[in-house]
């Protein structure tokens, strides 16, 4: 699949896809972590698992990320958060 042209879903459900890569831009949804039980660390370890997954499925990596917003529930947060 050339995933340089065109457009291209991943991961397609009821209301959104997972990853969308139009002309070579890869577009990512929301990505929360999957046992919320975990602290920030781990909640923060599943999500960047889970962007690299679908950075690999796409034939890219975070090396090429040029935007990411980042919501916290708590600020206090932010430091662990960044270790990882």
């Amino acid at each position: 699949m050339n995933l340089a042209q065109g457009l291209h879903r991943f991961h397609v459900g009821d209301r959104l896809s997972e990853m969308a890569v139009y002309n070579g831009t890869v577009y990512l949804a929301g990505q929360v972590a999957d046992d919320a039980t975990q602290d920030i660390r781990g909640q923060t370890a599943q999500v960047l698992a889970a962007v690299d997954r679908l950075l690999g499925e796409a034939g890219t990596d975070r090396a090429h990320i040029l935007m990411v917003q980042i919501y916290l529930a708590d600020l206090a947060d932010f430091d662990a958060m960044n270790e990882v």
